[in-house]
């Protein structure tokens, strides 16, 4: 059993070293190595376990799974969120896909209401920043004037780059909304059509 855990053990720290540096990894060289990234968390549990293990056992091999620790330890710290002082807020952002908001009569089917619901609940939550893809802002329309009905809900500070326009004027691209202000922002083009780009926002 001992002889298992110890093969397990560099197993898992193989594994691990192999993760870390798959997030380090550009998904345009491999779209493979962002989702290996995805097992760091359980990973990390699992040399977890391992120290617990040889510690119980009184062990020198609680090296192994220490060692994937510290090496892993900005992981660590992006996994497991520790408050060290409580008077400072944290920084509310919540990242959706709209898919521009169900325009078309085909995506209207399941729930008519869904256009009105996600626009209501983005212009009302209580987060900090908004970063939409998929966005749609039709500034004629009632139902569809997504930038002014978020920004009257509180969120006046925006960046949103528009890809395209339809017949009637209406936007389609992506955007950040923000309760804070906006100092810088931009466009990241990936020169892979009009549609595929990034934006970024420096916000106080």
């Amino acid at each position: 059993k001992v002889a298992l855990i110890t093969k397990i053990s560099f197993i898992f720290l193989l594994a691990s070293l192999g993760a870390y540096y798959a997030v380090q990894v550009s998904p345009e060289k491999s779209w493979i190595f962002g989702f290996i990234g995805y097992s760091i968390p359980f990973l990390l549990i699992a040399q977890c376990l391992l120290v617990l293990y040889w510690l119980l056992r009184r062990s020198w091999k609680i090296v192994v799974p220490i060692v994937a620790l510290v090496m892993g330890w900005q992981h660590v710290q992006s996994t497991i969120q520790v408050r060290t002082n409580p008077e400072v807020d944290g920084l509310n952002v919540i990242n959706y896909n709209v898919r521009i908001f169900n325009v078309y009569k085909h995506l209207q089917k399941i729930n008519p209401q869904a256009t009105t619901e996600m626009i209501g609940w983005l212009s009302q939550n209580n987060a900090d920043i908004l970063c939409l893809q998929e966005y749609y802002n039709d500034p004629g329309s009632q139902l569809f004037n997504a930038e002014k009905k978020i920004k009257a809900g509180g969120f006046p500070y925006s960046h949103v780059a528009v890809n395209q326009k339809n017949r009637i004027e209406a936007e389609f691209g992506i955007a950040i909304f923000s309760k804070h202000p906006i100092i810088n922002c931009g466009n990241v083009s990936f020169d892979v059509g009009q549609e595929n780009k990034a934006i970024f926002a420096d916000i106080i």
